[in-house]
């Protein structure tokens, strides 16, 4: 459903693929435990989601 996203320095962005972003799901990285869990989220997006 969130086939899209993107990353600043601060967050993750999810987006649906609807390209007037009808649905998105806003993820601080703060709330990550270590750097390392932000690592790991990026990898599983990469791998599940386009970047944009």
């Amino acid at each position: 459903m969130l086939t899209r996203y993107t990353e600043t320095a601060a967050l993750f962005v999810l987006m649906t693929p609807d390209k007037h972003g009808v649905g998105i799901v806003v993820l601080p990285k703060r709330g990550a435990a270590e750097p390392a869990d932000v690592d790991r989220l990026r990898a599983v997006l990469d791998r599940n989601a386009t970047r944009v």
